[in-house]
C-alpha cells in the first residue's frame, strides 16, 4: 500500500473512532494504552490490554492493533529546547497461546511509520469540539515533520524525514496468581528486543525487561455491569542508542480502568495511565512523568472477533502524544 493509501485508510479509522465507541462490545481486558512518542514509544513499557486472566492451554488469540498519534509539543528550558512536529502510527500484530495451565506467552511485531501531520486538522477540529486550546499547532502550517531536541552541547535528535520499517519486537508471558468470578491476577512479564533501526527512530536500540501485576475485578460497588481493571509494572531500561547518556535506568507505570457492559456485547471504558519519567532532562516532553486518559469502547462481532476503538489524550500537556486514535481487531479460534 502506498504511504498515501495507508494515510488515508488512517484518517478514516480515526474518523470513525467516536461512531465505533457507540457501537457493539465487551471484554474484561483494558484498552491499549502505548505511548507512541516518537523519542518514548520505542521503549518497552508494557500495554494495559495485557490483563489479569491468561490463556486456557491449547487456545490462542491473534491481534492487529492501528494506532495514529500525532505530535505538537515545544519546550525550552534551562538550555534545552525540543521540537515534537509530526505523526507516528504503529501498526502493533500480536499473538498469544495457553501452553500450560495458569500461563501464557505471546509475542508482539510492530511495524512504524513516522511521517508529516496528516491528522492536523482533524486534531484540530476534535479540540475545538472539546473545547480544548490548540496550542503549539495552530502556530505551524499543517503538514510538518520535525523531531529536534537541543541542549547545551549542540543538537542531540535532529530527524525530519519519513521513516518507516519493523519497529522493536517484544516477548511476553502471562501466569495466572489468582482466578475466580469476580477477581483476577497475573503476574506479567516482558523482554523487548531492539529490532527495530535507531537511526529511523523505529527502536531504541536496547533490551527492556518488565515485571508487572495486573487485576481485573467484576461487580465493583456491587454494580452488576461495573468492572474495574489495574496495571502496575517496573521496567528495567537497556542503554538507547540514542540519548544513552540521560535514559532512567528503571521506568514505573501504573494504569488504573473502569469498565461498564451496556449489553452483552458492548463495552465502554475509561482509564488513565502515570508513567515515571524516561530521561533525565527539563523538557517536559522528555523529563516528565507521563499522564494520559484513555476513553473508548469494546464491541464482541459474533463468538470469535472483538473489535475496539479509542481516543487517548495528554492530561498533562507535552508529556505525551497530543491525541492518539486506535482501532484493534481481535481473533480468537475456536
Amino acid at each position: 500500500m502506498s504511504s498515501r493509501g495507508f494515510a488515508e485508510l488512517r484518517r478514516l479509522g480515526a474518523i470513525a473512532v467516536p461512531a465505533l465507541v457507540l457501537g457493539h462490545a465487551a471484554h474484561a481486558d483494558m484498552l491499549h494504552d502505548h505511548d507512541n512518542g516518537p523519542l518514548t514509544g520505542f521503549f518497552g513499557v508494557p500495554d494495559s490490554s495485557e490483563g489479569a486472566a491468561v490463556l486456557d492451554k491449547g487456545t490462542s488469540r491473534w491481534g492487529a492493533m492501528l494506532l495514529a498519534a500525532n505530535h505538537s509539543a515545544l519546550d525550552e528550558r534551562n538550555g534545552e529546547s525540543i521540537t515534537l512536529d509530526g505523526e507516528t502510527t504503529r501498526l502493533e500484530l500480536t499473538y498469544r497461546r495457553g501452553i500450560r495451565p495458569g500461563l501464557e506467552i505471546g509475542v508482539e511485531l510492530p511495524i512504524l511509520w513516522h511521517e508529516t501531520g496528516g491528522l492536523d486538522p482533524l486534531v484540530d477540529e476534535w479540540h475545538d469540539v472539546l473545547g480544548m486550546s490548540g496550542g503549539f499547532r495552530k502556530r505551524r502550517d499543517y503538514g510538518q515533520l520535525e523531531f529536534l531536541f537541543t541542549d547545551a552541547a549542540g543538537t542531540q535528535v535532529d530527524f525530519g524525514q519519513n521513516s518507516n520499517g519493523l519497529g522493536d519486537a517484544r516477548l511476553f508471558a502471562g501466569w495466572q496468581l489468582a482466578s475466580g468470578p469476580l477477581h483476577n491476577v497475573a503476574l506479567r512479564f516482558g523482554v523487548k528486543l531492539p529490532t527495530g533501526d535507531s537511526r529511523k527512530l523505529l527502536g531504541s536500540g536496547g533490551t527492556d525487561i518488565s515485571v508487572g501485576l495486573a487485576g481485573d475485578k467484576k461487580n465493583v460497588l456491587h454494580i452488576e455491569r461495573l468492572s474495574a481493571g489495574y496495571r502496575a509494572s517496573a521496567i528495567l531500561i537497556g542503554e538507547p542508542d540514542l540519548l544513552e547518556d540521560r535514559h532512567k535506568d528503571i521506568v514505573g507505570h501504573i494504569a488504573l480502568g473502569l469498565g461498564y457492559d451496556v449489553t452483552e456485547r458492548i463495552e465502554l471504558r475509561l482509564q488513565g495511565a502515570f508513567r515515571s519519567p524516561l530521561y533525565e532532562a527539563d523538557v517536559e516532553p522528555l523529563g516528565d512523568p507521563s499522564i494520559t486518559l484513555t476513553f473508548g469502547g469494546k464491541f464482541r462481532v459474533g463468538r470469535r472477533f472483538q473489535l475496539s476503538a479509542a481516543v487517548t489524550e495528554d492530561v498533562k500537556v507535552r508529556s505525551a502524544p497530543d491525541v492518539a486514535f486506535q482501532l484493534t481487531l481481535n481473533y480468537e479460534p475456536r
